[in-house]
């Protein structure tokens, strides 16, 4: 009985509250309403726009869906990006089925899915826009231009998790057809770049993809659509430039990936004779072709127009990781080491900045989506209470019903209050908890890269030696590092480990290669390299590295090496295998003072030597047994009776150790060389 009457009250609090709240605003004043939106919009005044928008809302002249679409796009203009998604998703939830809403919803999910893609959150885009085109097109709302970015959205991701569905199969196929169908009908502005920014879309994809042929052919369609837009009356002519230019180096950039050299240059040569290949922006746009077509020096004079470019506005993780890094690789391509050296701590500097920037803005955001709630259910209990008041006033059975809704209300607020404290205090755990995982998982790509970057891009090629290398990534990659070059009838090598699996690591580690790489410029005993790298190192603020330096004379076979701290390397020849007796010497970075001693010794035609970093011997299996020097020499003994090559007997060691760990994951990175002498 207690349980129906409370049900009679609520429901008739519910009819009268629903009865007096219809109607908020005529027609004529929620035109007015969408007008000043509009001028607010185009006046740029994004804070004024989400004023407004709670304004609105609160005299009923704007949807909770529209206000909520109007919230998102002034904090993402804003760059609040956490905010824009937040009321994004607020908007497509209370838009839901409603017919009246699809305009809304297309807006909303198309601007989401450009958020979350550029984010790379390609899961998120298609869980959220599936749904979305499914209902726009089983309400026939396929029009728009949101409706035809929300499909190319779809098709990219997909495509990106290497997924199958109608949108990745003809979904950008049916797009352009679609712009296309909308420029033929209205001919202005609007409908023109709303296309070119969709075939814009496309034609980056494919070339991220290399997909060049493909890439091909949307850039030429993008060409025509460009020539019929120039025929409009008044087109901005520094928009057009631009666009152009995009065109050109999109063509350049395909047609070096089909391998059509001079086609590609000419392409080129067209983008650097329009005014935004001159621009701080054009120069970086133009290295995405530069760099395909290894015209490094060309690339390395572009990148020194990123620092007025970045100048302007705040580093980002996203622009470390896309400008700075190509930068870094670029510079080393082109042999300006210094220069690379000197991006590399440039990195590391900004990068703490970065994360802690990231970390304060989301915060920030954050703690104003939980103000925004806590508003919106302040306006809700305020109007709630007031109706109460009113109804209070009619008759005395309605002040009853008011007041037992008032105690059930007060106990679901306070048992909604406890929760949310509840709630709050899991989030923060799984927020510090995010947080650390994302700067780790940063971490671990930006010292991939930086690497990946260093290590030589191909193996030997020298008729006189032979030379193969592997380094398998521990799970966090940073410490080992190889390299070798040849000069003047002598083959120079190094292998070596930096202690440490973070940024600074792989940072000491490419200095290192460029100091070994420097000194071998004009040193040929390797005692002397290894003590001037070590001269080189600032003590204080660097790590000792395990260093093993080689050169071999291609005209007698004689071997001098330095040891530093390093493994001890094993020598092949005439069927024996002997481990090398080293010096014990410190490792590089231990003492200034120290100086390096240089050993020789004479490899016969057909000898190899086998140099490797300790991950070899602690490479463990499932029961976290090290695979051991006992196990090693065992795996050498036998690698030296079944090969004859370098790459061969590298291949038989890392299959060795393969079927021990059994795919167990490993700490340490584990590095294999092999040189040999072929006379």
């Amino acid at each position: 009985m207690k349980q129906t009457g409370l049900r009679v009250i609520i429901a008739l609090v519910a009819a009268v509250l629903l009865t007096g709240c219809d109607g908020g605003g005529s027609d004529q004043e929620r035109e007015q309403a969408a007008l000043q939106m509009a001028k607010t919009q185009q006046q740029r005044n994004y804070d004024g726009l989400l004023l407004l928008a709670d304004s609105f809302e609160t005299q009923g002249f704007l949807a909770p869906a529209e206000a909520n679409y109007w919230r998102g796009y002034a904090s993402d203009r804003l760059g609040q990006y956490r905010m824009a998604e937040f009321f994004w998703k607020a908007s497509l939830k209370a838009a839901g089925d409603d017919d009246n809403e699809l305009d809304v919803v297309a807006r909303s999910a198309s601007r989401l899915a450009n958020l979350l893609s550029i984010r790379g959150d390609y899961t998120g885009v298609l869980k959220m826009g599936l749904p979305v085109a499914e209902q726009l097109e089983a309400k026939q709302y396929t029009e728009t231009s949101d409706y035809v970015n929300l499909l190319i959205y779809i098709g990219l991701c997909q495509a990106a998790t290497n997924q199958t569905g109608k949108a990745n199969e003809d979904g950008f196929e049916r797009a352009y057809q679609k712009h296309i169908k909308n420029v033929e009908k209205h001919r202005n502005d609007a409908a023109f770049k709303d296309a070119i920014a969709g075939l814009t879309n496309i034609a980056y994809y494919c070339l991220t993809a290399e997909k060049y042929k493909e890439a091909l052919n949307w850039t030429e369609r993008y060409g025509k659509l460009l020539e019929q837009y120039e025929q409009l009356p008044g087109v901005n002519a520094t928009y057009v430039d631009k666009q152009v230019a995009r065109y050109d180096i999109y063509q350049a950039q395909a047609l070096e990936g089909l391998r059509r050299h001079e086609d590609a240059a000419r392409a080129f040569e067209a983008f650097q004779a329009t005014r935004y290949s001159l621009t701080p922006e054009g120069r970086i746009m133009a290295n995405d072709y530069l760099e395909a077509a290894k015209r490094w020096d060309e690339a390395a004079d572009n990148y020194q127009s990123l620092d007025a470019i970045m100048k302007n506005e705040e580093t980002t993780i996203a622009s470390i990781q896309d400008q700075m890094l190509k930068k870094y690789r670029t510079n080393l391509q082109a042999g300006r080491t210094d220069s690379a050296a000197a991006v590399s701590m440039q990195i590391c500097d900004v990068l703490n900045d970065a994360l802690n920037h990231a970390r304060q803005l989301d915060t920030e955001e954050q703690a104003t989506i939980v103000t925004t709630v806590e508003r919106i259910g302040d306006y809700q209990r305020t109007e709630t209470r007031r109706w109460q008041l009113i109804l209070m006033g009619v008759v005395a059975i309605v002040v009853l019903c008011l007041v037992v809704w008032f105690i059930y209300h007060h106990f679901i607020h306070r048992n909604l209050q406890q929760a949310h404290g509840e709630l709050k205090t899991a989030y923060d755990q799984l927020e510090k908890h995010t947080t650390e995982k994302e700067r780790t998982e940063t971490e671990r790509r930006i010292a991939a890269g930086i690497r990946q970057s260093v290590l030589p891009a191909e193996m030997l090629g020298e008729q006189r030696v032979g030379l193969f290398a592997t380094l398998q990534p521990g799970k966090m990659a940073g410490g080992d590092f190889y390299d070798y070059l040849t000069r003047d009838g002598l083959f120079y090598f190094c292998i070596g480990t930096v202690p440490g699996k973070d940024i600074q690591t792989a940072t000491q580690m490419t200095m290192t290669v460029a100091q070994f790489r420097a000194a071998a410029a004009i040193e040929t005993v390797p005692g002397h390299i290894v003590t001037a790298i070590n001269r080189s190192m600032d003590q204080e603020r660097t790590m000792p590295v395990r260093l093993f330096v080689g050169v071999i004379d291609l005209a007698t076979g004689r071997l001098q090496f330095s040891n530093a701290g390093h493994t001890v390397p094993l020598l092949t020849g005439n069927d024996t295998l002997n481990q090398v007796i080293v010096d014990e010497n410190p490792s590089v970075g231990t003492s200034p003072d120290s100086t390096y001693s240089t050993q020789e010794l004479t490899m016969q035609p057909g000898a190899m030597v086998f140099v490797f970093t300790q991950g070899l011997m602690t490479a463990h299996n499932a029961e976290g047994q090290p695979y051991g020097e006992r196990r090693m020499l065992g795996a050498a003994l036998q690698a030296m009776k079944v090969s004859t090559t370098p790459e061969e007997y590298v291949d038989s060691m890392a299959g060795a150790v393969g079927r021990y760990t059994e795919g167990s994951p490993q700490s340490d990175d584990l590095t294999m060389m092999a040189v040999q002498f072929r006379a």
